[in-house]
């Protein structure tokens, strides 16, 4: 009763191991390099993408009132060089010895018509009446300029702008 291995009967033939799917993954591959790719590189272009908003940004005081409590409001002007569309938010303080934190000021996208020109724009700032008379207007811009930025921001320190005010009503 030895079989002969001759005399059994022949294997079916042996289907392909994933079918369907690697015929599918065969052409959806290349898309799939191709998007990640393009993602990539748009992270890519946001990581690198830090130029300023705004260049030669300098400030000064125009004009002060002093009110009968002893508060004052000094007027900042502010001048620079649009570069670029951007949604910003000004961190400010005013310095005495002590700091003294200010509200932030949330600056919207600007018209394109800005873009190469010089802006001038004016920020009032709320003087407590137990500041000294001489002090210091401090500001940080943070500039969103691509979604990236809302984790690592453009941050622009302008100088400070120094100023005096003088109780009978003037500001220098």
């Amino acid at each position: 009763m030895n079989a002969d291995p001759m005399d059994r009967p022949a294997a079916e033939p042996e289907a392909p191991l994933l079918g369907r799917s690697a015929h599918r993954f065969r052409f959806l591959a290349p898309a799939l390099f191709i998007v990640l790719t393009l993602l990539a590189g748009l992270f890519a272009y946001w990581a690198l993408d830090d130029t300023p908003p705004v260049e030669n940004m300098t400030g000064k005081v125009v004009s002060s009132e002093v009110y009968p409590d002893g508060s004052a409001k000094v007027i900042v002007e502010w001048m620079a060089v649009r570069r670029r569309i951007c949604h910003g938010n000004s961190i400010r303080w005013i310095i005495d010895g002590y700091i003294t934190p200010l509200p932030n000021i949330e600056y919207p996208p600007p018209h394109p018509g800005e873009i190469g020109q010089v802006v001038k724009w004016r920020v009032p700032i709320a003087v407590p009446k137990d500041f000294h008379d001489e002090g210091t207007y401090r500001v940080r811009v943070v500039y969103e300029c691509n979604p990236l930025h809302r984790l690592f921001p453009i941050t622009i320190d302008p100088p400070d702008v120094p100023f005096r005010i003088n109780r009978s009503g003037s500001a220098r």
